[in-house]
């Protein structure tokens, strides 16, 4: 008995171990992963606009490492974009930006790829060990160096852009995860700032009815967790357009301004969620988070 119980422990041991490396491997990798992606498919159409079959020197870093590197040429995806006079004088260089649909044209294209592209980060998320149970509804925040940057393509939202998009994917379910990691390129400062704005929020999503679960995880585990969650908005970023947009679920967005330019076609309103945004101009400093709350409450 003394030596089956001592096997026992010798096998709990290992077990547990094994279990503890696997989850420590999902440490934050180096890239920024939406930046990372939306390069990847950019250049991916860029060679489906020159009829020629896709490489590209992938990254070594867990998951992206996974992203085929050479991709044959596929004709059904040309003729849909020649469909939809896709060309690459339209398109222009857009590499990082390539999220950011304030033109039809990029929006049209990254509805033809959608199912392709899906395919491709499903595959890769799976072979790195990610595949996640799917959450509910996740609001991705992008709060770090955005807004303070006032950056002319990342905005705060009134929050009845919460509440509009909620409603719209699923009144009946009241609980969300409220996903924010606020140390991508931000200071102390920043952070702080950072860390008000998601209580907040999390206060006026309790205040309507709902029970939220902040998170942040490596951004490994929480870009896994927006592609398989059943619905995701998205307050705007790469990051979150990348994982929700070609994820598993329900995607919603705030509206993508740039200039005042907008898309116009009918998947983006059906995914855009308009007229929240505030303006950087009606912001002297984001810093001041209670002054800023006062417009967050806006209808």
């Amino acid at each position: 008995m003394y030596l089956i119980l001592c096997f026992l422990f010798i096998v709990a041991i290992v077990l547990y171990q094994k279990t503890t490396t696997l989850y420590e491997g999902f440490d934050n990798i180096p890239e920024n992963i939406g930046n990372y992606l939306a390069a990847y498919v950019y250049h991916y159409s860029k060679s489906i606009c020159e009829e020629k079959d896709f490489s590209y020197q992938t990254s070594g870093s867990q998951f992206l490492k996974h992203l085929p590197s050479h991709i044959p040429f596929n004709a059904s995806l040309s003729t849909q974009f020649k469909e939809k006079g896709i060309t690459l004088e339209k398109l222009g260089y857009q590499d990082v930006s390539l999220w950011d649909c304030t033109e039809d044209t990029k929006m049209n294209m990254l509805h033809i790829l959608k199912q392709t592209v899906h395919s491709i980060l499903d595959q890769a998320i799976v072979k790195s060990g990610l595949k996640r149970t799917p959450l509910h509804t996740v609001i991705h925040f992008r709060c770090a160096d955005v807004p303070f940057a006032k950056h002319p393509s990342y905005f705060l939202q009134r929050y009845p852009f919460l509440k509009e998009a909620l409603e719209k994917i699923n009144p009946s379910d009241k609980t969300v995860t409220l996903m924010n990691c606020s140390t991508h390129l931000s200071k102390k400062e920043e952070q702080e700032a950072c860390a008000l704005y998601t209580k907040h929020m999390s206060e006026y999503l309790e205040s309507i009815g709902y029970h939220v679960n902040v998170r942040c995880n490596s951004n490994l585990e929480d870009f896994a967790d927006l592609f398989y969650a059943k619905s995701v908005i998205s307050t705007g970023g790469s990051y979150s357009f990348m994982s929700g947009f070609f994820g598993h679920g329900q995607f919603l967005s705030t509206e993508h301004i740039l200039d005042g330019k907008t898309c116009t076609t009918k998947e983006c309103d059906t995914i855009f969620i308009r007229g929240h945004n505030i303006m950087h101009h009606e912001v002297e400093s984001y810093y001041d988070v209670d002054k800023v709350q006062s417009l967050l409450y806006v209808i």
